[in-house]
């Protein structure tokens, strides 16, 4: 398999988008297809392997409303305004000797709306049994490609768990969620949690363009990326200096 070329990966997770800005910009994408939305829907808003992805079919997505009740599956799709949240069933793919079910949850809220309604359109279209996405890896791996250059299936799954980890969500739900094998996985998401909450309260300002450098106050010497879309970083002991 290629190398993948981007500006952003795991070795430095808070300079890689948060996942507003991400859910955003997925909101403003306007793709030729539709289709070519759907990975960049279900994978940001789950959290889900590209390898997990491609195997989910229409009657996976399940409904529930405040009760924890099913509001319906399968063909009969319901109105997402009795709709509380929403489940993706996939088998995990790296428990070692035997698949797991996982079931990610997704809240139906305001912000993510659009984008379910965008989701639910689509399945509509679809019978129970059919895949989600009928197309191979790598097509799928193109239609985020097309998205940003720099974004991969996997990016944004490190996206979604480093806001999970930054809202303090503890180290178990997070294993159970991503379906990661020991907690190791998640624990280099919590780890995040204080130093962004270090970046955030000494961040004075912060301004200019392209070629422009940016300067963030830090405390101790310590400085972290969060919000700036996934500049490149450089530490140093007293400033944190985001360059273009």
């Amino acid at each position: 398999m290629a190398t993948i070329k981007s500006k952003y990966n795991s070795n430095s997770l808070l300079s890689n988008p948060t996942w507003n800005e991400t859910i955003y910009k997925i909101k403003q994408y306007q793709p030729k297809k539709r289709k070519y939305k759907i990975p960049l829907i279900v994978m940001a808003l789950t959290g889900i392997r590209l390898g997990e992805f491609v195997n989910v079919k229409k009657k996976d997505v399940v409904y529930f409303d405040k009760q924890n009740k099913v509001v319906d599956r399968g063909d009969v799709l319901p109105d997402l305004a009795n709709v509380y949240y929403l489940t993706v069933s996939v088998m995990t793919l790296k428990q070692r000797g035997k698949k797991k079910l996982r079931n990610p949850t997704v809240l139906v809220t305001d912000f993510v709306r659009p984008l379910l309604i965008f989701l639910h359109e689509y399945l509509k279209d679809i019978g129970s049994e059919d895949l989600l996405w009928p197309n191979n890896y790598r097509h799928c791996r193109w239609c985020v490609y097309r998205f940003d250059k720099d974004f991969y299936p996997h990016l944004l799954r490190h996206i979604l768990a480093t806001r999970d980890g930054l809202s303090n969500m503890n180290l178990f739900a997070l294993k159970k969620k991503f379906g990661w094998t020991n907690l190791d996985s998640a624990s280099c998401y919590v780890d995040l949690n204080a130093k962004d909450l270090l970046l955030e309260e000494e961040r004075i300002s912060c301004e200019g363009g392209d070629g422009v450098v940016k300067e963030v106050g830090v405390k101790n010497g310590l400085g972290v990326a969060n919000n700036f879309g996934g500049v490149g970083v450089s530490v140093k002991k007293k400033r944190v200096v985001f360059k273009f």
